[in-house]
């Protein structure tokens, strides 16, 4: 999906899904874009860029997976992430892109509800991903990594490999029906607590991944 989706391609996307498989049972909208920026680099552009992607994007492909689910209802997860409760310094707009993620999450889930469409989100800790080594924040060293680190009981950044998603996934794909059905939940396999002031770090640096944002 590109940085700015256009609706044409959402809805084609979803035709051709119907068109293979007669109807959705689960979207998981884990595309996103990530570029942190102190108060003064921020532009319009990097504005817009992130919240067309993030926000935007995972509207319009909700919008269009909800069409798809029938009368069972179905499940959309959305990829949220800890930093709308975290608030790293120089991260203003991607930070507000995931809490909004949040608030989407919760709103659908009431209105898709009576639907039996269930809406929940995974808000991950830090994970080792392309994105976040090529940033600079996996370093040992970094003091970023380090602040990000404290503020998780476990005091540790999650590799791909341990980190738990078809855990977290599973309960959020099992019918409407199901004991295990939930909906509007927000999992965070690496809580957070309040800590003081963060240090300067993140520099300002850029990255556009859509598979493997810094959480």
């Amino acid at each position: 999906m590109p940085a700015s989706p256009k609706p044409s391609e959402i809805t084609r996307l979803f035709a051709e899904t119907k068109k293979a498989y007669g109807k959705l049972n689960v979207l998981v909208n884990n595309a996103g874009i990530y570029e942190f920026a102190p108060l003064d680099g921020i532009t319009e552009e990097h504005f817009h860029r992130h919240f067309n992607l993030n926000v935007l994007g995972l509207l319009l492909a909700s919008k269009e997976a909800a069409k798809l689910m029938g009368p069972e209802g179905g499940s959309i997860i959305n990829l949220g992430s800890g930093v709308s409760t975290v608030a790293p310094p120089n991260t203003s707009v991607y930070s507000a892109t995931k809490a909004a993620v949040d608030v989407i999450t919760a709103v659908l889930a009431k209105e898709l509800g009576p639907r039996k469409i269930r809406v929940n989100s995974i808000n991950p800790g830090t994970i080792e991903t392309e994105g976040v080594v090529s940033g600079g924040f996996s370093a040992s060293e970094s003091e970023f990594r380090k602040w990000i680190e404290s503020t998780s009981p476990l005091a540790v950044s999650a590799r791909p490999m341990t980190s738990p998603p078809l855990l977290c996934i599973w309960p959020l794909t099992t019918p409407s029906t199901s004991p295990a059905a939930f909906s509007n939940l927000k999992l965070r396999f690496a809580s957070y607590r309040r800590q003081p002031s963060p240090p300067a770090e993140p520099r300002p640096v850029g990255r556009a991944c859509p598979c493997g944002q810094p959480q």
